[in-house]
């Protein structure tokens, strides 16, 4: 049987060079999006099943859940996530609570409320991973730049998340990690960014590769070294 991965905003950046990796590779990929029918040819890729899913809602994560809950998945990636609007909207003395509020629904919420509606797919798996694709914005100990405040302060969250599940988790042999994914040009990232989302698909997969529940509840940098919280 070929192994299985679920990855979340399956269609679009790093989410989409994930599933072409994965695809590529031979695995079983479940892509979970908000519009399967907007996929293209990410749709006639070997082993890609697609998935409606919209993370915001949590009915919608939860109807995932059911789906999938006899089908064992080797790997879960949560890669959805938002800025919480623009760069304006997020300095101080700019910022917006129902922007703020949302960032946290999507980016934080979320991933957690995953990995509990897969938890017995995850169970029944062989790899038992789990990344969530985080920020280095999130570190607070490498502060590169003021602002920003929904974005880093939901991926700060989402890392507090992966911290407790490494906890939780450990007993059924699940590891946990957050990952930086380095400055990539997509859509939500910056157009001249230096990494393209096909690097970064390779160096978030030889992260998946390399984590173990000896490293579990780690913040990695794409190129695999660990980041202070």
């Amino acid at each position: 049987m070929a192994n299985s991965i679920l990855i979340t905003g399956a269609i679009r950046g790093i989410g989409a060079a994930l599933t072409e990796h994965y695809s590529a590779a031979g695995w079983q990929v479940y892509a979970a999006c908000r519009n399967p029918e907007k996929a293209g040819a990410i749709a006639e890729l070997p082993g890609v099943e697609l998935l409606k899913l919209d993370v915001e809602h949590e009915a919608s994560i939860a109807a995932l859940g059911e789906l999938l809950k006899r089908k064992p998945i080797d790997v879960l990636i949560n890669n959805a996530g938002i800025l919480g609007g623009g760069y304006v909207e997020q300095s101080f003395g700019g910022t917006d609570t129902e922007a703020w509020l949302q960032a946290f629904r999507v980016n934080t919420i979320a991933p957690l409320r995953m990995v509990e509606a897969l938890i017995a797919s995850l169970e029944n798996g062989q790899a038992k991973k789990i990344i969530n694709i985080s920020s280095i914005v999130a570190s607070m100990t490498t502060p590169l730049f003021g602002g920003m405040y929904h974005y880093r302060s939901s991926k700060a969250g989402l890392n507090s998340i992966t911290v407790g599940l490494a906890t939780d988790l450990a007993d059924k042999g699940i590891s946990v990690a957050s990952v930086h994914p380095g400055r990539v040009a997509t859509d939500m990232g910056e157009p001249d960014a230096p990494i393209n989302p096909q690097q970064a698909a390779v160096y978030i997969g030889a992260i998946v590769d390399k984590l173990d529940i000896d490293c579990s509840g780690k913040f990695f940098s794409y190129d695999g070294s660990e980041i202070a919280w």
